[in-house]
């Protein structure tokens, strides 16, 4: 992928559940201190792609391309801006360690 389609600037954060001592309740909280900017391109899906994303993955909504970085799971959120988007799946093209395409559900819409 061309640096040029990388334009948006987004950070990946892991997230972490806790549960309340007092009701049991579980929830999902954003781990401090390691957040990795990166710059990405963020699509929303259309027509077949968004066929193909949902049959893999329920709500998908949006495709964020990154360059590869090890270690990231579906447990991982991006931010972009005001936006907060849930890792769903996660495609290495081709089994090389070069770009990654999460494909994303976008939290609060």
């Amino acid at each position: 992928m061309r640096a040029g389609k990388l334009r948006h600037r987004i950070y990946l954060m892991p997230t972490a559940e806790s549960t309340s001592a007092a009701s049991g309740e579980v929830s999902v909280v954003n781990s401090t201190g390691s957040a990795e900017a990166v710059w990405a391109s963020i699509e929303p899906l259309q027509g077949r792609a968004l066929e193909y994303a949902q049959a893999v993955s329920g709500e998908v909504s949006h495709l964020v391309t990154v360059r590869y970085i090890s270690g990231i799971d579906s447990s991982y959120r991006v931010v972009f801006g005001s936006r907060t988007f849930e890792v769903e799946s996660i495609i290495k093209r081709d089994e090389r360690d070069i770009m990654l395409e999460l494909y994303c559900r976008e939290k609060g819409v």
